[in-house]
């Protein structure tokens, strides 16, 4: 079966609260990182031995663009919600470098209120049938996370009113430390999953937001409880 969080980008991007760029701080303590405090770190990590599915992955990528990397030990780039879903699986993690950005406590969530209207236009858009609007909301709502990450790669993109290559800015709201939070997040709720799922379970494949594997549908739901 092929299981696939529903909304996931969208759903992240709406736990986004107000950054207090004022009060971000440099740490090299695993336990100021957790899954819901944006933060990033550099780490070495060691997980136990039988480990099945690491949920930690190294900064280098497959040279055959098959995606990240994930290793029992290693050292790489990776997100708060990673470490603290990584510490909780029993890891050994060494934060080289590390900086997390607290929330402000007025509870903002400037994502939300958008986040809930894709989501109820979607829904319509379902209910009546109209597959163009379904996937006009989908995009509209994946899109809004894409924004946040516009221009942190840098790449050429086509102009289509010139008809050519340049080169992609940044959006007014692009932020390394949202998209990074988001993805992270993501990835986190997959890398829990995996860890819970019993070790009878052959998984196929993962990606950021789905896992295709041999578990039933009870099993799934009862992997999918943790924190993050």
């Amino acid at each position: 079966t092929d299981f696939d969080l529903t909304g996931a980008y969208p759903t992240c991007l709406s736990g986004v609260r107000q950054p207090d760029w004022d009060r971000a701080f440099s740490t090299t303590d695993p336990s100021d990182f957790s899954v819901d405090q944006m933060g990033v770190a550099f780490v070495e990590w060691e997980f136990a031995e039988g480990t099945r599915y690491p949920c930690l992955f190294t900064s280098d990528r497959d040279g055959d663009g098959r995606g990240l990397i994930f290793t029992r030990s290693g050292s790489g780039f990776v997100t708060g919600p990673e470490i603290a879903v990584a510490r909780r699986a029993g890891a050994r993690i060494e934060i080289k470098k590390g900086y997390v950005v607290p929330w402000k406590d007025n509870e903002t969530a400037p994502f939300l209120d958008f986040v809930r209207f894709t989501v109820r236009e979607r829904a319509k858009a379902k209910a009546s049938g109209d597959q163009v609007l379904n996937l006009f909301w989908k995009l509209m709502g994946n899109s809004t996370y894409g924004k946040t990450a516009q221009g942190i790669r840098k790449r050429t993109t086509l102009n289509l009113r010139t008809n050519e290559n340049v080169q992609l800015p940044e959006s007014s709201i692009t932020c390394p430390f949202v998209a990074s939070y988001v993805t992270g997040l993501c990835r986190s709720v997959i890398g829990e999953i995996l860890l819970a799922l019993p070790d009878d379970i052959v998984v196929l494949n993962a990606i950021t937001d789905g896992i295709c594997c041999t578990a039933t549908m009870d099993q799934m739901l009862k992997a999918a409880t943790g924190p993050a």
